[in-house]
């Protein structure tokens, strides 16, 4: 190899080089907003409050969150400031979608209210038996098919890292029923101080 013919060797390779770092740069770059946006989203809520039922059931229960200032969270106050509704279930009701010309039924049950901010104080999270839906009248098959439903409802503090500070399960039997999963209190500093889960503290309104 001549000196022409290895200089020039040296600059495709050193070309290369240079090509392969800057789609590595360009790489990195377009994933790094993802990762920033995965933090936002952590870092509006400081506690997650999740409730779920079994998934092969058609009906309707709704997750309500009494705030310490005597302000309520629920399907049809979704927004109180300091805490909202991220997802209400609807039951069978909202989860039908068609493929093509084809109904189908998303059977996850699942809803969920995000505290995001600090206020000092005593919550209560309750469920709400809203509705029971007929088979024969929505097409689909109630999988569950129990006369009760029973319910998971769990506490997540999500800030500044995600720790399980409490959890339930409790049981509706009949349509309008409300029952206390749990009660918790927090301080200025936003750590929970106690967790209650015995407890019986009606706040729904029967009419909804």
């Amino acid at each position: 190899m001549n000196g022409a013919t290895k200089t020039a060797f040296i600059d495709v390779l050193f070309s290369m080089l240079i090509a392969v770092f800057c789609l590595f740069v360009l790489a990195f770059v377009s994933m790094n907003p993802v990762a920033e946006a995965s933090k936002g989203v952590a870092a509006k809520a400081e506690f997650v409050i999740e409730m779920t039922w079994p998934d092969g059931s058609l009906d309707d229960v709704d997750l309500w969150l009494l705030l310490p200032d005597g302000r309520k969270v629920g399907f049809n106050r979704k927004d109180a400031g300091i805490a909202t509704l991220d997802r209400d279930d609807r039951g069978a009701q909202g989860d039908v979608f068609h493929d093509g010309d084809e109904p189908k039924l998303i059977r996850v049950n699942r809803e969920v209210i995000a505290v995001r901010g600090i206020m000092p104080g005593r919550y209560t999270v309750n469920a709400h038996y809203y509705a029971g839906f007929d088979e024969a009248k929505l097409g689909f098959k109630d999988e569950w098919g129990q006369p009760h439903i029973p319910l998971k409802v769990k506490l997540t503090k999500v800030n500044p890292r995600v720790v399980e500070s409490g959890a339930s399960e409790v049981v509706l039997r009949t349509v309008g029923e409300q029952v206390t999963a749990f009660a918790f209190e927090i301080d200025g500093r936003g750590e929970v101080t106690a967790f209650h889960a015995s407890v019986d503290l009606p706040f729904v309104e029967a009419t909804q």
